[in-house]
């Protein structure tokens, strides 16, 4: 695989998308949190946990993926040829 056909099969352009858009929103909170010097609620914190889910689940779901198709690779190598 090339190098922009893994980081496509790590980060497809949904993926990607949903990243870069949590990032901006969490960052913009943040800011807005800092400039007017006030705590994040409980509330809010919760809110952010659940949109940060799903890149956890995704990127879980890819690791087991790729430590499969890696054992898969390496297995195949010790096969002896008779």
């Amino acid at each position: 695989m090339s190098g922009e056909e893994q980081q496509l099969f790590l980060f497809p352009i949904s993926v990607a998308g949903y990243i870069g858009g949590f990032l901006v929103v969490t960052g913009l909170y943040l800011y807005l949190l800092i400039y007017s010097k006030k705590a994040a609620g409980r509330g809010e914190l919760i809110v952010f946990s659940m949109l940060f889910l799903p890149i956890v689940a995704w990127f879980c779901f890819r690791a087991v993926q790729v430590i499969r198709s890696v054992r898969r690779y390496n297995s195949r190598g010790k096969s002896s040829a008779a």
